[in-house]
């Protein structure tokens, strides 16, 4: 089984956003590979940037859908976590809700409680060690 991927992407350095543009590759049988279902460009974005369960109509019945959310600006400035499900190979716009500007990066939210020394964050494991230590069986 394939999975769908949700793929934010920064095309220049942002300094008030963590992405600029947003696709999702679902896997097409017929031919084989990954394709576009869903690319939305030219928005600013903030994490987090969410998998979550969709509920399905009324009318059909069921499992949840899976779905993503991510947050948004909009024109106005306002911030808006928009929730996407996934129906089939499309990517369909399931609701739309007013968020906190604190909410919704936690770059902000360490900024907000930078006083408390127990929020510090963690030294991570950078991407290409934890591929290395993946393949190498550690």
């Amino acid at each position: 089984m394939k999975h769908n991927w949700l793929w934010t992407t920064a095309a220049t350095s942002l300094k008030t956003a963590e992405f600029d543009s947003f696709r999702v590759f679902v896997w097409s049988k017929s031919r084989h590979r990954y394709e576009t279902a869903f690319i939305e460009r030219n928005v600013t974005g903030y994490f987090p940037v969410e998998l979550v369960e969709v509920p399905v109509d009324k009318k059909a019945s069921g499992p949840p859908e899976k779905g993503f959310s991510v947050v948004v600006e909009d024109k106005n400035g306002a911030l808006y976590k928009r929730t996407y499900g996934f129906s089939g190979y499309h990517v369909r716009l399931i609701s739309k809700t007013a968020v906190a500007r604190q909410e919704a990066s936690p770059g902000a939210a360490a900024v907000a409680t930078a006083s408390d020394p127990s929020s510090e964050p963690k030294e991570t494991e950078g991407w290409w060690r934890r591929i290395v230590r993946r393949w190498r069986g550690r």
